[in-house]
């Protein structure tokens, strides 16, 4: 039976360097942290106090032990230099990252079995405001011209719909001015027809066949409605008549309740 001798410096049942001697297989990665219940490892030394040292205060709830099966010790017992220099300096340079930092270390570097940087810079700040302005420019941009488009396109005939409301009022108006003198009359028709003078020259740019509603509309403004102040008798009433068809054609198709005329006249 060989017999192992006992060669000084060496625990005679361990066969590597004696945990008592970090410095010894210094380039051997066999060092672990761990901090909370958190753990993390292997390193070599080197690479250990790199990270402690700039750790900060944090430095101080470490534990490391080396080989899976060390015991944990703190880390100022294999270090007291760094340990004290980071108690010395905690006054007048901040920390440089938690302990949730530290906990979280790189999991590429733990996937590859080595130490990747823990503290790391945040995204720059200038760089992720750019990047929200340009967002926000981009929704602002896109709802800009849809309210551009909404307003062009006026879904809801808007327009439309108060172009009708007006000529109803403005030919109520022309009903009343029956019972008034012919000055106060004529007093009456110059400011109708000064209210509905924009609408009419409006109407008159797109107005046609394909626009059934500006086109009943301008013919009840711009050929009726004048009529309606000056004609009398007879005529008055067909005019009124027809205005009144004019308005039912232009109503039912912006959807407005309007009573059926009981005139003859039709329109397509």
């Amino acid at each position: 039976m060989n017999e192992i001798g006992n060669t000084p410096g060496r625990s005679p049942t361990q066969n590597g360097p004696p945990a008592n001697d970090p410095q010894s297989g210094a380039d051997a990665r066999d060092w672990y942290y761990r901090i909370g219940e958190r753990e993390r490892g292997p390193l070599t030394l080197a690479q250990l106090k790199d990270l402690i040292a700039s750790s900060g205060e944090v430095a101080r709830e470490i534990v490391v032990r080396r080989h899976t099966d060390g015991e944990w010790v703190s880390y100022e017992s294999i270090d007291g230099a760094t340990a004290r220099r980071l108690h010395a300096d905690r006054s007048s340079r901040p920390a440089l990252a938690s302990a949730a930092a530290l906990a979280d270390s790189s999991r590429h570097g733990d996937a590859m079995g080595t130490a990747s940087p823990v503290f790391k810079r945040g995204p720059n700040l200038r760089r992720g405001l750019r990047a929200d302005w340009l967002v926000v420019a981009g929704v602002l941009v896109w709802a800009g011209v849809n309210l551009v488009l909404w307003n062009v396109l006026d879904p809801f005939r808007r327009t439309e719909n108060r172009y009708f409301q007006i000529l109803t009022n403005a030919a109520q108006k022309a009903r009343d001015a029956q019972a008034l003198d012919a000055t106060a009359r004529g007093r009456m028709a110059a400011s109708v027809v000064e209210e509905i003078k924009p609408i009419v020259e409006d109407l008159k740019k797109s107005a046609n066949a394909s626009e059934p509603v500006r086109q009943h509309l301008l013919w009840a403004g711009k050929d009726q409605l004048p009529r309606l102040f000056s004609a009398s008798g007879k005529e008055r009433s067909e005019c009124d008549g027809i205005f009144q068809r004019h308005m039912y054609e232009a109503g039912r198709r912006l959807g407005i309740d309007v009573p059926r005329p009981a005139t003859q006249v039709s329109f397509q």
